[in-house]
């Protein structure tokens, strides 16, 4: 009869435990998420970024490279067969350089094309969200894939709100998930997973990361090298060609 009493003890003790481990508030989580990545000093030491690798387009692997640059600007390029893809936000503008669509001059994005990119900040919007006016809520746990996550809900100052999925153990997101706000798409969901987590130096990244529209895979790419703080990166290289501008004013 003790032993048995012990061994109920011995379950009812392991659960509480773990119910326990899972009684967190949004606070808690961020600042566990923030440390695992390497904390916010050595985070805000960061000033750009190039990752390099290969990126899948419906079964085809092609050499990629993507620039990053506080405060919010992204240039990806794509070698495909020979001919050079780029993919470029400034700020809140941006253009692209699309070789088959018939021609390789620089085309200014859109509001819809702008629409699609779920964030354009290079920093962390974790980091100091009070500060930058940001709302966050824990809504509680959900299965990604099979694995066990908190999810927490990121509301920015524009209304648009973004859902990270963190995993329950090591607190590095699994997930995130947006929805588009206008044009034909609106109300579709874009979700990025996130994968293959290293360290950098002093932080913590993920080598691989797949994006998704309304559940299909449309982009992944996996790095094979990182760096931090790139020389070779300046503002320039992120402006809309001035050539192209000018060629297009005398049109």
């Amino acid at each position: 009869m003790t032993r048995v009493f012990s061994l109920l003890l011995a379950s009812f003790l392991a659960v509480y435990l773990q119910a326990q481990s899972r009684d967190i508030t949004v606070d808690e989580l961020i600042n566990n998420y923030l440390e695992a990545i390497g904390g916010v000093e050595n985070w805000q030491k960061i000033e750009s970024m190039t990752f390099a690798g290969m990126t899948q387009l419906q079964g085809v692997y092609m050499p990629a490279t993507v620039y990053y640059m506080r405060p919010k600007s992204f240039k990806m390029v794509v070698d495909v067969m020979g001919k050079t893809y780029i993919d470029c936000t400034h700020g809140d503008e941006g253009w692209t350089v699309n070789p088959f669509m018939g021609s390789a001059a620089p085309q200014r994005k859109s509001p819809q094309d702008l629409e699609m990119e779920v964030n354009r900040e290079f920093e962390n919007p974790f980091i100091h969200y009070k500060q930058k006016g940001y709302e966050v809520e824990l809504l509680g746990e959900a299965l990604v894939e099979g694995m066990e996550t908190y999810q927490v809900k990121l509301t920015k100052e524009d209304g648009r709100e973004y859902f990270y999925f963190f995993d329950e153990t090591y607190f590095l997101p699994v997930m995130m998930r947006t929805f588009i706000r206008q044009g034909e798409m609106e109300g579709m969901p874009i979700e990025v997973y996130f994968s293959d987590y290293e360290e950098v130096g002093e932080v913590v990244l993920a080598y691989s990361i797949e994006q998704r529209l309304n559940g299909q895979v449309f982009m992944q790419i996996t790095a094979d090298s990182i760096i931090l703080n790139d020389p070779d990166i300046r503002p320039e290289m992120f402006a809309f060609p001035k050539d192209a501008g000018a060629d297009k004013e005398k049109e």
